[in-house]
């Protein structure tokens, strides 16, 4: 008798286990769908650390790093594209090898950056834009090789804090006398418009 309990206690307990990560599960999937990232990735981080991982688990994983707006946070995205694909792409959709080619692109992983482009393209049926995409970051990516196989001596010198900061500054235009720059940022929301989102891409000018 005291075996049998021992035996039904057991299962319950890894029954309830069992009923506690469906639902965790559960719960980060409705975030993912609804594209809240931030939300979902520390519930999947939660049951993959628990033991549980499946192909689909370990992609979403991935795309919610991959979607995150800081570069060394997306390239962590990396090791979970890998084990997603370990095995094949399964029920994956064909994009899982142009997102692993992005984060290895950012990465600096170029030779990987193309083998992934140039599967992706392959994929391409009857999609002309998109193989246009591609071929464009595939020459991004041969661009980028041939430059690094060459490097310059380049000095990067901070503009101060009116202009750089923690976050993300990009594409400067600088007038033809010199005397005024716009350029790209990435700042936090304040919440004034756009609320659902954590960042504003806004033009800057300094004179």
């Amino acid at each position: 008798m005291r075996r049998i309990f021992l035996v039904a206690f057991t299962f319950f307990c890894f029954s309830a286990q069992a009923q506690d990560v469906n639902k965790k599960i559960s719960n980060a999937d409705r975030y993912f769908k609804i594209r809240n990232y931030e939300a979902a990735l520390p519930i999947y981080l939660e049951v993959l650390e628990a033991g549980v991982s499946d192909q689909l688990l370990q992609y979403r994983t991935a795309v919610c790093y991959e979607q995150s707006y800081q570069i060394n946070e997306q390239v962590k995205a990396i090791p979970y594209f890998e084990r997603a694909l370990s095995k094949g792409q399964g029920d994956l959709p064909d994009r899982v090898y142009r997102d692993l080619a992005q984060v290895y692109h950012k990465n600096e992983q170029l030779e990987k950056a193309l083998k992934y482009f140039g599967d992706y393209r392959a994929k391409l049926k009857n999609n002309p834009k998109e193989v246009a995409l591609v071929d464009r970051q595939i020459e991004e990516v041969t661009n980028a090789l041939a430059l690094m196989g060459s490097p310059k001596d380049v000095n990067i010198i901070s503009l101060g804090s009116s202009i750089n900061t923690q976050y993300t500054e990009y594409n400067p235009v600088v007038s033809a006398d010199e005397s005024v720059m716009a350029f790209t940022a990435l700042r936090p929301n304040t919440g004034r418009t756009r609320s659902s989102e954590k960042f504003i891409e806004d033009i800057y000018i300094s004179y």
